[in-house]
């Protein structure tokens, strides 16, 4: 390696300064030196390399694919009084999956019939139904409300007797791709076991 090349490698941080100014360099006599082999830790992360982990501070970078409301939905729901200067009311059946299983509620027991849910940017899940308001009935951003609401995931999710049958990615507002799946099974996966039908037909696409 030529002596200019290495103090490019210096320049751009390649190794660590400290480590590389303490290292045994090899001086062949020719305008070129030997850099010696460094066996790396246990951890396999060497000093002063770059890793795949963020630096102290720094966050990782979010790659999941998030949702809006296609806007040529704005008209209708303006008109149907759901969506009001700019802002979702909140659907009254909105509720976090979660408070219906947990151990102390039996909840969950009590609902038949298909319900809208939403997976929020921090993963609950929000179901709700489409009760009117007067002639009017509630789309899915109504499960958050506010402006501009965006999700990780929407669609429908029938429920008989307390135990799902199954889930998919129908939502007229949000239109999520199948591609959701993949974050609706994960975050669904967490609920307990037996909320789930022995029959459970899976996490479908809408499309098919």
């Amino acid at each position: 390696m030529l002596l200019e090349e290495l103090k490019d490698f210096q320049a751009r941080d390649i190794f660590n300064m400290q480590v590389i100014q303490k290292l045994p360099f090899i001086d062949s006599g020719d305008g070129t030196v030997t850099v010696p082999v460094i066996d790396l830790p246990d951890d396999g992360i060497g000093y002063g390399l770059p890793t795949s982990e963020p630096a102290d501070g720094e966050d990782e970078e979010d790659t999941r694919v998030v949702y809006s409301v296609d806007p040529v939905m704005y008209p209708g729901d303006e008109e149907n009084g759901v969506l009001v200067n700019g802002e979702y009311i909140i659907n009254p059946t909105a509720q976090d999956i979660y408070d219906y299983v947990k151990e102390d509620s039996n909840r969950l027991g009590k609902l038949n019939g298909e319900f809208m849910y939403v997976i929020t940017l921090d993963e609950k899940i929000i179901i709700g139904n489409r009760n009117r308001k007067e002639n009017a009935r509630m789309p899915h951003p109504t499960l958050i409300g506010g402006a501009d609401p965006k999700v990780l995931a929407a669609g429908m999710v029938r429920i008989d007797g307390g135990k799902i049958k199954w889930v998919n990615n129908a939502s007229g507002h949000f239109k999520p791709g199948n591609e959701c799946l993949e974050i609706v099974e994960e975050v669904f996966s967490r609920l307990p076991a037996k909320v789930f039908a022995k029959d459970f037909k899976g996490f479908l696409s809408y499309e098919e």
